[in-house]
């Protein structure tokens, strides 16, 4: 007699958009993530050779202001490598169809969305420049702010629909 098997359970095809989307995402975000190791490696020796770091500071045309600034320098190499190790991690959940690995790559993308529109805002309102923009560089500003979110909102707004969303249920 032959056995009665149950059918396979009913999982969505996998669609393309979240394929290319996941695919670009961590192409991108391990080459960031190399990018950031090789910084991070640079910054050590910077800091830990005192003859290059003599050799920085003698130079002409470092000023005291580019000098001060380096403090600031592991912060920015470390959220680097952050940012992008996270990224990485979310495309790869992602491409695997986890449905954390989703909601991290929304996450990201709102932050994406949220640093272009404080680029936007920060320099004229909240630091307060003493003349105003001219009205062409503002227009051109919000513009290119515009198209530039365009593309994570539209990721977004397919990340959260119902036919992407069913293919992260497990079965």
């Amino acid at each position: 007699m032959s056995a009665i098997q149950a059918p396979p359970a009913c999982r969505p095809a996998q669609s393309t958009f979240v394929n290319v989307v996941a695919w670009i995402s961590i192409v991108l975000s391990a080459f960031a993530t190399c990018s950031g190791l090789f910084s991070l490696a640079i910054f050590i020796v910077f800091t830990t050779s005192e003859d290059v770091h003599q050799w920085y500071v003698n130079s002409p045309g470092v000023g005291a202001a580019t000098i001060s600034r380096l403090k600031y320098l592991p912060w920015f190499v470390g959220g680097h490598l952050v940012f992008t190790t996270t990224m990485f991690a979310a495309s790869i959940g992602l491409l695997r169809r986890r449905n954390w690995g989703r909601w991290m790559y929304i996450g990201i993308m709102a932050l994406f969305i949220a640093w272009f529109v404080a680029v936007l805002v920060v320099p004229q309102y909240v630091l307060g420049f003493s003349e105003p923009m001219p009205l062409v560089m503002r227009v051109v500003s919000i513009v290119m702010t515009a198209a530039i979110c365009a593309v994570p909102l539209w990721i977004i707004r397919r990340l959260v629909s119902p036919a992407i969303v069913a293919e992260f249920r497990r079965p």
